[in-house]
């Protein structure tokens, strides 16, 4: 998995978002999410948690052209109920009633850990209403996880999706905001105002399952060798997946990246030094997990680790909700966060912490 090195930046993002209400479109029926939140100190320390949730609320948002939005305060008991439009595309968020600021995500975890097969998601699309039971805030943390076989009871009936995946395979978007104002979803999409899409696919225990590759650009993809991914990396998906006896792919073009030289090539390498490879790419955003649940797709790409004294977490989620052939909305969300215990273990300077979400418009080109 790679991050969006070249799209993640410092962001901030102040939801909008009222009181503890729900609104629809007017013409879809609603369900009910709700649940009750705890709260925890960081890596199991004992003791009473800091964390104040009279100070914070549960935020759900769906991802199309009219952000359909629900919010709950916590009750004392620290449960929520709101509402949200029935098969559509949401994701939820923990938020600071002061200033919307993001605290947490809520994150639909999946019991496989391996990437290909994999079913994590930042979203979900519900035909009924859906209670979360009882789920945990910790300190430190910006994920809340519900388990996937919970949003499974209630997932969405209507499974016809406005773009198919042969639709997404081999095309070009161009990237607005949603929200003309929000100079966040603005300074980001100049960084890419425009995307290509590769998918790949493979057979695991005869189920077909996909994965997403995206690019700045079809030329970018064209000029770094036209190549979904390295032989190397394909035989360590197939191998991580369970052999070739389990595991055989069914569409991805495999080859060396030679174009990738310098950070001065036509298709450049991020960092001086770095051997060509796709982990160094430039040009190449991302290949994860694609996730086909009824009328929505998504992809989580997740870094987490700890050397030393420091401690990172980067993420980036990005849940499509196709409207029509031509036309996708992208919720993206990113997560940038690195602790230390001891002063410069991260390699000094300011220490990232960015909790930012914001709604793309996707055109095809």
């Amino acid at each position: 998995m790679k991050k969006l090195l070249c799209l993640t930046m410092v962001l901030s993002l102040a939801l909008s978002c009222g009181g503890d209400s729900s609104s629809g479109d007017g013409t879809t029926s609603l369900v009910s999410v709700s649940g009750t939140m705890g709260t925890a100190k960081a890596n199991g320390e004992k003791g009473i948690s800091a964390i104040d949730l009279t100070a914070l609320k549960m935020y759900c948002v769906a991802f199309n052209a009219s952000a359909s939005s629900g919010s709950s305060d916590f009750a004392a008991d620290g449960s929520f109920s709101l509402n949200m439009p029935a098969n559509v595309i949401f994701g939820c968020f923990v938020v600071q009633k002061a200033d919307s600021a993001i605290v947490a995500t809520i994150k639909v975890k999946d019991n496989v850990n391996t990437g290909m097969s994999n079913e994590d998601s930042n979203s979900m699309s519900l035909g009924s209403s859906v209670n979360f039971g009882s789920i945990t805030l910790t300190e430190g943390s910006s994920v809340v996880e519900v388990d996937k076989s919970i949003i499974d009871t209630a997932a969405s009936t209507n499974t016809t999706a406005a773009l198919s995946v042969s639709d997404i395979h081999g095309t070009a978007w161009t990237l607005t905001c949603v929200d003309s104002s929000d100079t966040d979803c603005a300074n980001f999409v100049s960084q890419s105002p425009q995307v290509y899409l590769r998918v790949v696919s493979a057979t695991k225990n005869a189920q077909t399952i996909y994965g997403l590759g995206v690019w700045a650009s079809q030329s970018a993809f064209t000029t770094c060798g036209s190549v979904d991914m390295t032989s190397t990396e394909a035989d360590d998906i197939m191998n991580s997946e369970g052999g070739s006896g389990v595991f055989s792919w069914v569409q991805n073009t495999q080859g060396p990246y030679d174009q990738a030289t310098s950070t001065t090539s036509a298709c450049p390498l991020r960092d001086v030094g770095d051997t060509a490879s796709s982990d160094t790419l430039e040009y190449y955003y991302t290949l994860s997990k694609l996730v086909i649940s009824g009328n929505s797709y998504g992809i989580v790409d997740e870094d987490a680790g700890t050397s030393g004294a420091c401690s990172w977490y980067y993420k980036t989620a990005v849940n499509f909700s196709p409207k029509d052939a031509t036309t996708m909305y992208g919720n993206f969300e990113i997560v940038e966060s690195e602790t230390e215990t001891s002063t410069g273990a991260c390699g000094g300077g300011t220490l990232p912490n960015t909790k930012a979400n914001f709604i793309v418009k996707f055109t095809k080109q």
